[in-house]
């Protein structure tokens, strides 16, 4: 589903072989892609009540309208109502009776008309928003901080250094061909722009709201990287756009400046804007404001009559200087005549200064936002530590480390595949990307998938690289884990013995690695009932350990559980609690009071 939004036409005289049908259903097929068209009241109802992750918008018969309402105006999704009739007056209370009825209409023309500023406003309302809490990175170890905040952080250098080529144009428009197969008139839109793209600006293509427009919404909103990949001209051709316009204007933006932004958000979203007061703010796609604040709080009162939701009206207060958040006047250069309108790229992050009520409606809230500047010390410490841990050779692949990383796995695994099928001639990096999947796959619970990337990395590895490389021991490790998974100790071992021979070949003998393969090889050994051999191991690991680790590492805690363990099989019961008692003292000073492992 590209818009986040379900248009419904209810009317029990419908005729769907009417040529009046058939052109009315093509006029709203330019505003939405996703038409239900219903006769019947109760199958609409039942309709309605499935959905849960797009806004409804319905258009409904006078007669139909005045039963139906009384059904459905507290379902939380349903964001307007649009009387369609042939007697307007008499049905001109419904709008007075009913705050979420937009209007009531004779003709198609006006009504499209009021339908497109209310889907234009779904599609703002669906902006997606990261919160980070200015107590973050002191009180929380990285794993820990907002992810969504970490990813959109780098996400956004990420998808400006994208590769793309002449053909990428020849490939979203294949992808949106598939997309809108039955809506002639956004059809004629996307064959517009495969023949005219270069001769309009990125601004004028975005603000035409047409298929690329909700295709980058939706793709931005739902981290959906296939497409985002095919959009990646676009993405680049629109930020350069803002840029260069940003740079243009300086002269007229010398000064600090107020914007408004008018918008909606969940109940729940707003709880967390409020605990986050003093922190950042990252608006995950390219979003629009007004300098006119009256227009944005506008925007922001109409969402009141929606159901689990709170109306927001962002104060933005706008520094010139700070060129790391983009932005531009689009008057004369959008698609439409708007007045007053400043767009921002995407994945701007400020700073919330100061949140408090409106004295008009409980549910709506002023937000005050700063700029903030690539010099913000918080933010450039989160970034950093993020930036080294996903190091690669490509955009792409880095893309795909990060969601590794923030544990997006399904996401990950796009990424990897799409790298792999643009089929590099570069043999190590092909034997990368089979390992990374392998990772993925084994996350994904899917161990047959897993070995066999494994095994196909470890097979570009043996003949590209030394027999006692790093990589060839760690594919081994990660192979035998496998295998550990699934209860297969026998092949389980034979991989830790392998990688085991590599690492006392070419670590230190105090490394934390062979400690590991020594307590994996360990508890394998104990499993087979193989108990002074699993002792011996186990108490290597151990030794190894204590040396190269911190005294309250969580590792120590494991080692001297696993030694309490066999010594239970062993039936020495006064060496077994007395490493079960030094496992718990260690586990009490290094996790959490409520970690799994202490209960």
């Amino acid at each position: 589903m590209i818009e986040n939004y379900v248009l419904v036409w209810l009317d029990t005289n419908i005729n769907l072989k009417d040529d009046y049908y058939n052109t009315t259903i093509k006029q709203l097929q330019s505003i939405a892609n996703n038409i239900h068209v219903f006769n019947d009241a109760d199958q609409c109802i039942n309709f309605f009540n499935k959905i849960k992750n797009q806004k409804l918008l319905l258009i409904v018969s006078g007669n139909v309208g005045q039963e139906i309402l009384l059904h459905i105006h507290n379902i939380p999704k349903l964001t307007a109502v649009f009387i369609f009739c042939h007697n307007q007056f008499k049905y001109e209370s419904l709008k007075k009776s009913w705050p979420i009825v937009r209007g009531v209409f004779t003709d198609i023309v006006p009504l499209c008309e009021s339908l497109r500023k209310v889907a234009h406003q779904c599609e703002e309302d669906s902006i997606g928003i990261s919160l980070f809490s200015t107590n973050d990175l002191s009180s929380k170890s990285l794993d820990q901080v907002d992810q969504s905040f970490m990813y959109t952080q780098l996400i956004k250098e990420i998808f400006l250094e994208l590769e793309y080529n002449d053909k990428s144009i020849d490939d979203i428009v294949t992808y949106s061909r598939d997309k809108y197969s039955d809506n002639h008139e956004e059809l004629k839109k996307i064959e517009m722009f495969h023949t005219k793209y270069t001769t309009q600006s990125p601004i004028w293509w975005y603000t035409n709201e047409c298929f690329i427009y909700h295709m980058l919404n939706w793709s931005l909103r739902e981290q959906e990287f296939d497409v985002i990949i095919r959009m990646a001209f676009f993405i680049c051709d629109l930020h350069r756009h803002i840029e260069k316009l940003h740079s243009e204007q300086s002269k007229s933006f010398q000064k600090k400046f107020t914007v408004y932004r008018g918008q909606s958000i969940t109940s729940e979203n707003f709880e967390k804007l409020k605990q986050t007061q003093g922190g950042l703010i990252s608006f995950n796609q390219f979003f629009s404001t007004s300098t006119d604040e009256n227009v944005s709080l506008g925007f922001a009162e109409k969402t009141l009559n929606e159901q689990g939701s709170v109306g927001i009206l962002f104060i933005i207060a706008v520094d010139p200087s700070i060129s790391s958040a983009p932005f531009a006047s689009i008057n004369g250069i959008s698609y439409y005549s708007t007045e007053n309108e400043i767009l921002f790229s995407m994945l701007t992050v400020f700073r919330i200064s100061e949140i408090k009520p409106s004295s008009i409606n409980n549910r709506l809230w002023y937000v005050n936002l700063t700029s903030t500047s690539n010099n913000d010390k918080q933010l450039n410490v989160l970034i950093e530590r993020i930036r080294i841990e996903i190091e690669g050779p490509s955009a792409l692949y880095r893309l795909g480390s990060l969601m590794i990383k923030l544990g997006e796995f399904d996401k990950a695994e796009k990424v990897f595949r799409t790298l792999l099928y643009q089929r590099t001639t570069d043999e190590l990096q092909k034997g990368n990307i089979y390992y990374q999947l392998g990772q993925i796959n084994d996350n994904q619970r899917k161990p047959d998938k897993a070995l066999k990337n494994y095994h196909d990395a470890l097979t570009i590895y043996s003949k590209n690289l030394p027999v006692d490389h790093s990589n060839i021991a760690t594919c081994y490790n990660n192979i035998a884990l496998v295998y550990d998974n699934i209860n297969d100790h026998s092949e389980a071992l034979k991989f830790y013995e392998k990688a085991l021979k590599i690492y006392k070949k070419t670590l230190p003998d105090d490394h934390p690695n062979i400690a590991s393969c020594c307590n994996s090889i360990g508890l394998i050994h104990n499993t087979k009932g193989d108990y002074p051999r699993a002792l011996s191991f186990c108490k290597t690991a151990l030794e190894i350990f204590i040396k190269s680790l911190p005294s309250t590492h969580p590792l120590l805690a494991l080692s001297y559980n696993n030694l309490g363990l066999i010594y239970t099989n062993m039936k020495q019961y006064s060496d077994a609690i007395g490493s079960y008692k030094r496992a718990v003292e260690i586990g009490q000073l290094a996790l959490p009071s409520h970690h799994p492992n202490l209960q």
